[in-house]
Formats: C-alpha cells, structure tokens, sequence
C-alpha cells in the first residue's frame, strides 16, 4: 500500500529530474543555435574578406594604368604636335641638299660655301628639334619603367603588360635625323598596358580567420584555391581626339 509519503517523494523525483533534463535540452539547442550562427558569420566574413581583397587589387590595377596611360596621352599628344616643325625641316634639308648639289655643279667656291652654310644650319636645327623628340620618349620610357615597379609591388604581380618603351609610336624614317613619328598599326591594342595576377586565397584571407576555419574542412579546403584577376587599360582615338579607356581585354 502507497502511503503519501512515498507518493510525495516520487513526485518530487520526477519534478527535480524532469526539469533538468528540459534545461539539457534547452542548453544543447542554444549550443547548436550559436555554433551554426557562428559559422555562417565565419563562412560570410571569409568571403567578404576575400571579396574586399579581389576588388582592391583590382581597383589598384585600374588606378595605376590608367594614371599612366593619362601622361602617355599628354606624352603622344606632345610628340606629334612635334611633326609640323619635323615636316618643316625635311623641307628644308632637301633644299639644302638641292643647293648643295647646284654649287658644286657650278664649281664656285662662294656658292658652295653658302651652300654648306645653310645646310649645316639645317643640320643643326634638325639635331636640336630631334632632342626635343627624344626628351618625350625617354619620358615615356621613364613611367614605364614606373609603372613596372608600382604593379609589382602593389598588385605583386610577374605577368605584366605594356608597349615596349611606353608610346607605340615609330618614325616614318629609321635614317632621317628628327623625322617625324606615327603610331604603329593596331596602336590601341599594342598602347594597352596592364597585368593579370594569381593569388592563394589564403594570402588574401587575415590570420585570424585562417586559424578559425583551419578545423572547418570545407573552408580550409577553398584557403588553397587560387583567385586570378586582371585589368587592361589603353589609349583611344575618336573624333580626332585621344582618350584613355578600359581595354576590351579586362
């Protein structure tokens, strides 16, 4: 026979461990509640953090060229605005050398003085006006070489691309002393500078998100693949005019 006092105790029993095993349960419900809130952060700061860094350099490439292709443009514009006076003078030299050619047909040594005369004053013009068109191309040359220097450090990049001495440009006349100086065929596309780059996603990822995702197989696994980018930029011509624009390439 059940007397009360058992009866109580049962009751007592069932009331303390049935309330702990509700408080177990709720204890391993929040547990796995903060473990999947803190993995989707983990997950979503990991690729925002890889994200932030694509577009940067990204960004960087971009800044970079185009800041280079903008003094290339003023570098252009500046050597064939030089071509007028270029055509001048090779107006001039070939009458010097007509000149030349008529006093010493005549064999007076007066007319062949005066002759030499005009054509070393010719010469000399043209060797002065041809260092003014070297001066815009070892300038050209110098930011380029710049601009080899800022990708690599800035998008760490070895797959480089740019006209060989920063302007496609060429002389009409390999021998003529300052002749003047046209763009190459296919200008735009051999004008087009810029780089292409391939990074570990853990070197874009911080330390510390490296170390929280290392015992995450999924995770850790992606901190190995490779993230590649790249960015073109080059110079234009339309209506007359140079511009500087992304390349079709990027």
């Amino acid at each position: 026979m059940v007397t009360d006092k058992n009866r109580n105790r049962a009751l007592f029993l069932r009331t303390k461990y049935g309330a702990g095993n509700e408080k177990g349960f709720a204890l391993l419900g929040l547990v796995f509640i903060s473990t999947l809130f803190f993995s989707a952060f983990l997950f979503f700061a990991f690729f925002t953090d890889i994200l932030q860094d694509d577009l940067k350099l990204k960004k960087n490439c971009i800044q970079i060229n185009w800041q280079y292709q903008e003094s290339q443009k003023k570098n252009l514009e500046k050597l064939l605005k030089l071509n007028p006076r270029a055509l001048e003078l090779r107006k001039r030299w070939i009458l010097a050398q007509q000149r030349m050619a008529k006093a010493v047909s005549t064999a007076n040594p007066y007319a062949i003085a005066a002759a030499k005369a005009y054509m070393l004053s010719v010469y000399y013009q043209k060797t002065q006006h041809a260092a003014r068109q070297q001066s815009v191309l070892l300038k050209a040359q110098y930011e380029l070489q710049l601009l080899n220097t800022q990708l690599r450090s800035r998008i760490q990049s070895r797959n480089i691309s740019a006209a060989p001495y920063g302007l496609a440009v060429e002389p009409e006349s390999a021998i003529e002393v300052a002749s003047p100086y046209r763009t190459v065929d296919f200008f735009s596309t051999v004008q087009m500078s810029g780089a292409e780059w391939k990074n570990s996603t853990r070197s874009l990822v911080l330390p510390l998100i490296q170390k929280l995702v290392a015992s995450m197989a999924p995770l850790n696994k992606a901190l190995d693949k490779n993230i590649s980018g790249k960015c073109y930029v080059t110079i234009e011509r339309r209506n007359l005019k140079w511009y500087v624009t992304l390349a079709a390439k990027s």
